[in-house]
C-alpha cells in the first residue's frame, strides 16, 4: 500500500483531514485550520481501517519535527531561497 492508495492530496481541499503548509515560513507545518494555499490530505473511506487520519496526521508533525522540510536555505549572506512543497511530493 502506498501513499496514493491510501490518500488524496491536493490543494484548495475543503473536505480534508487536515492540511500541510506548502509555502512560506511555516513550511512543513501540519495544520487542522483550512486554506486553500495548503496542501489538503484525506484518508480514503476505502483505507480507515489501515490508517487512521489522526495518525497520520501526527507522523506528519514528526517529520516536520525531525527536519524532513527545511524552510529555508541559505545561499550566501543575505539571500534565501524558498522552498515549496507540492501536492505530488
Amino acid at each position: 500500500m502506498t501513499f496514493n492508495d491510501a490518500c488524496e492530496a491536493k490543494t484548495n481541499f475543503p473536505d480534508a483531514n487536515f492540511w500541510v503548509v506548502a509555502r512560506g515560513p511555516n513550511l512543513g507545518d501540519v495544520v487542522k485550520e483550512y486554506s486553500a494555499s495548503h496542501i489538503g490530505i484525506r484518508v480514503k473511506p476505502t483505507h480507515t481501517d489501515r490508517l487512521l487520519p489522526n495518525f497520520l496526521y501526527y507522523l506528519l508533525m514528526h517529520q516536520k519535527q525531525q527536519g524532513m522540510y527545511a524552510g529555508e536555505h541559505r545561499l550566501r549572506p543575505g539571500f534565501f531561497a524558498r522552498i515549496t512543497i507540492n501536492a505530488t511530493d
